[in-house]
């Protein structure tokens, strides 16, 4: 079990790192479970815009980092919905 979920995390990591880069996020290296990336809108905005989706991700702003967010690695089903999420959510804001 431990060596397929890890696999899949690291499969899926390179997916949601190539799909966030492609949204205009700079996306740092990661080994782990998440990924620490710059948003084009502050972490905040976007952690509330995706909320009200139904998808969290974790804006950094309490550690003086307000343009970045952790976006954890999830299932592909779970990170098709964050990509979904994530761009009707920068949408609304090209929009505005």
């Amino acid at each position: 079990f431990v060596k397929r979920a890890v696999s899949v995390n690291d499969a899926q990591r390179m997916v949601v790192a190539r799909t966030l880069g492609e949204m205009g996020f700079g996306v740092g290296e990661s080994a782990t479970n998440f990924i620490f990336a710059r948003s084009p809108l502050r972490g905040r905005e976007l952690f509330k815009a995706l909320l009200r989706q139904g998808v969290i991700i974790r804006p950094l702003d309490e550690y003086g980092l307000s343009q970045y967010v952790r976006v954890s690695i999830g299932t592909p089903a779970q990170n098709k919905a964050l990509f979904s999420a994530l761009q009707k959510a920068l949408a609304k804001v090209v929009t505005q």
